[in-house]
């Protein structure tokens, strides 16, 4: 298994490597793609370091051990940074963002000496690890822990920005497939603390714990090369919703609007007025709609007309309330459509849903 494993390990490395040159020299390349192709260059670095090491060819280029160790500090913030160029079309880096990397840059410094010491006293620490022989210094326990906390801190910030955007814009492929590979990527993490802990406590040992999990990590870079190459412009999958528009501002902007000036009250309102009032064409406006929100503009505005009313008929305290009334105050134009649509939303008549809301309300009372 031994040679097979190594073997399945360096191509996922090599993968990785050649993903990263396509994206770099891509004639379409963007801040997404080269932040993208830096993920993916740390990811098969680890790979080509662990392939290294199991294969003692490490001992041919012993200058390179730990350059993986201290490239994990780089990836909870490339991992933020990735995201961020997801969720907002106009990232752009900017000074600030280095602040992320100073704990990377510290350690660089700090053990700028481990790379440069003689290739001797480097394979003289090299044995006393895998021998195991070495042991563990104060610092060492408190980067190791520093950089797990690092990870599961990014990690986690990572997935909640990520989850927020996937369920306000359920269209956005590349949103939802870079969810999944954060949360695949989290759950690897996890599975290797939850290892080293038990183990560090006396628990059981997998002698070929450390080649399962570079399997696991060469999987996850072939998920990404398959859905790379299915669709080579995978990572730019988002649509330019209008020339010199951002597709994200104006859908905040057209959110805003729907909340603040309530246009669907109006039951002739139309695409065309209210992208007037953005001052976009409605070919965006509609684009926009569509991929950030998951709808059409009718079934959007019908959405928000229905939980118009469902406020109305919660709010209200009157005996002689008609429903006619709540569907017109609401933005429908007649009875009929009043009721197809609100139970099309709720599954229920308007009648129905009012009737439950005052006997929910006596019981209470």
């Amino acid at each position: 298994m031994g040679n097979v494993a190594n073997i399945f390990i360096a191509f996922g490395a090599f993968q990785a490597f050649a993903l990263t040159v396509f994206l770099l020299v891509s004639p379409k390349r963007s801040l997404r793609k080269i932040l993208f192709a830096i993920v993916l260059f740390t990811e098969g670095y680890a790979l080509l370091e662990s392939i290294l090491v199991s294969t003692d060819l490490i001992l041919e280029i012993p200058r390179i051990f730990g350059t993986s160790y201290l490239l994990n500090f780089t990836r909870g913030p490339l991992l933020l940074l990735f995201a961020l160029s997801i969720v907002r079309e106009d990232f752009k880096l900017k000074r600030e963002h280095l602040v992320h990397f100073i704990p990377f840059a510290v350690l660089l410094v700090l053990g700028f000496r481990n790379f440069t010491m003689p290739s001797a006293e480097k394979l003289e620490f090299i044995e006393s690890i895998r021998s195991g022989t070495r042991q563990n210094t104060t610092s060492g326990i408190i980067i190791g822990s520093f950089l797990i906390i690092q990870l599961f801190t990014y990690c986690g910030i990572t997935i909640k920005l990520m989850v927020d955007y996937v369920n306000k814009f359920k269209k956005d492929r590349l949103a939802r497939w870079y969810l999944r590979i954060l949360i695949a990527f989290t759950a690897f993490l996890v599975l290797g603390f939850i290892y080293g802990l038990q183990n560090s406590l006396g628990g059981i040992t997998i002698e070929s714990f450390g080649t399962i999990t570079m399997i696991i990590m060469t999987l996850l870079l072939q998920s990404l090369a398959y859905s790379f190459f299915r669709k080579q412009n995978f990572i730019d999958t988002k649509q330019k919703i209008a020339k010199g528009a951002n597709g994200m501002a104006l859908a905040l902007e057209f959110e805003t609007l729907m909340q603040t000036e309530k246009p669907y009250l109006n039951d002739a309102i139309t695409l065309e007025e209210i992208a007037r009032t953005l001052k976009v064409s409605s070919k965006a406006l509609s684009q926009t709609i569509n991929q950030r929100f998951g709808k059409t503009f009718k079934d959007l505005l019908n959405e928000q007309r229905v939980n118009e009313a469902k406020r109305l008929m919660e709010s209200s305290d009157s005996d002689d309330l008609r429903i006619i009334d709540i569907g017109h105050d609401s933005g429908f134009n007649n009875k009929v459509s009043f009721y197809r649509v609100f139970k099309k939303f709720t599954g229920q008549s308007p009648s129905d849903y009012y009737e439950r809301i005052r006997q929910n309300s006596a019981t209470i009372h």
